[in-house]
């Protein structure tokens, strides 16, 4: 979105003040993260789940409606924030909702860009979902459409513990409050201090974060020092493995061992069931070097990336692009400066955190097909190539 009214974006969301009562669409680990932030600020009715097996039951002590359930309770009053992440269920959701009386964005919201918005008219807290902060180019796959560009890069290095200290103090400077923040790379195990990373973002900033994830491919083994640590803030680390060995069979024995190592250190860890496809960005193919500026707009607004960006001190709205820039895959720099940040920023930061900017795209849109669902196409999952530099 272009800019047309400085931090004042979303002026707005002052009226959501009206409403007195909440519920909230999701009785899952989202749905306690936007219970826990907003139960001393609001009334929270409820918990509505599509899923049967909660229907009926509570959660964190409060009741689980089913959405047949809910619309005998619903009122003027009430508002009803979406906490799941996947972007087709989120726009089911919305249909379900609208078809039966709420507007989007009226009295619905979606909790990507509620909740930042929310806290900061109510409680002038800056509050962003999820930020990558990657530690090392490194990886000891080649993964052809890797999400990191990893074929791309001509001189991988790991990043300086100092300069991700900096980036660290720089973010929490500028937030008041994460839910997520990820740790990845290229494969973020082979980066050697990990464990002091981890020990420095939640000695300094466990208070302002919700979780600290660990995205990985599962076939590093962990040291001992990075196992310490990982128990050592059980609290608050959750490993994702990113399991490939179904693709490529030679990685089974190694993720079978690193899944065995996180049971046996009791490590929170999720590892979802592989996926066939992966999403098709293009980046071989498109090029929209002679598109307009109003068609540019309006691809990035309709694919609203969600998951944001930590690299040389700056703030990535796109993590793509911040991650194509690392590569030399874009040329301009479009992230948000918290090096000399001020709070009295903290408005602008809020309305670049949820896809505004002077320009309303970021130049990656030129060579990406976008997020789903404005993006159809799949290509297999982990597809490996020889080449080990662009």
């Amino acid at each position: 979105m272009k800019w047309k009214n400085k931090g004042h974006e979303f002026d707005f969301v002052k009226e959501i003040s009206r409403f007195k009562k909440m519920f909230i669409f999701g009785a899952g680990i989202n749905g306690k993260k936007m219970y826990d932030i907003s139960k001393n600020s609001i009334e929270i009715l409820g918990f509505i789940d599509n899923d049967p097996l909660k229907q009926g039951s509570t959660y964190l002590g409060v009741k689980v409606y089913s959405f047949e359930e809910f619309q005998s309770v619903k009122s003027d009053d009430i508002m009803v924030i979406i906490t799941v992440f996947d972007r087709n269920e989120v726009l089911n959701i919305i249909k379900q909702m609208e078809n039966n009386g709420f507007k989007y964005e009226q009295n619905l919201f979606d909790i990507k860009n509620f909740l930042p918005v929310y806290m900061w008219y109510k409680e002038q807290k800056l509050i962003t979902v999820r930020c990558t902060m990657s530690v090392t180019d490194y990886c000891n796959l080649n993964c052809k459409y890797c999400s990191s560009f990893t074929p791309y890069l001509k001189n991988p290095k790991h990043t300086n513990l100092a300069e991700l200290k900096n980036n660290i103090d720089c973010f929490f400077k500028a937030f008041d409050y994460i839910i997520g923040f990820n740790l990845i790379g290229g494969e973020p195990l082979l980066y050697p201090e990990l464990d002091k990373i981890i020990n420095y973002i939640c000695d300094n900033y466990e208070n302002q974060l919700g979780e600290l994830k660990i995205i990985t491919n599962g076939t590093i083994k962990p040291s001992d020092n990075l196992l310490g640590t990982m128990k050592k803030y059980e609290s608050v680390i959750k490993v994702y493995i990113s399991n490939y060995s179904h693709f490529l069979p030679h990685l089974k024995d190694s993720v079978s061992k690193f899944v065995d190592c996180m049971i046996k250190n009791k490590i929170n860890y999720l590892i979802p069931v592989p996926d066939k496809w992966w999403v098709d960005y293009g980046r071989e193919s498109v090029r929209r070097d002679n598109t307009s500026e109003e068609k540019l707009i309006d691809i990035f607004d309709n694919c609203n990336i969600w998951c944001r960006l930590l690299k040389n001190g700056k703030y990535y709205y796109c993590e793509h692009d911040g991650l194509a820039l690392n590569a030399g895959f874009v040329d301009n720099d479009s992230g948000f400066d918290l090096k000399c940040f001020d709070k009295k920023d903290k408005p602008l930061l809020l309305e670049y955190s949820l896809g505004y900017s002077d320009k309303g795209y970021v130049d990656l849109c030129k060579k990406c097909n976008g997020f789903p669902p404005i993006n159809k196409n799949y290509i297999p999952a982990a597809e490996q190539v020889e080449e080990t530099r662009g």
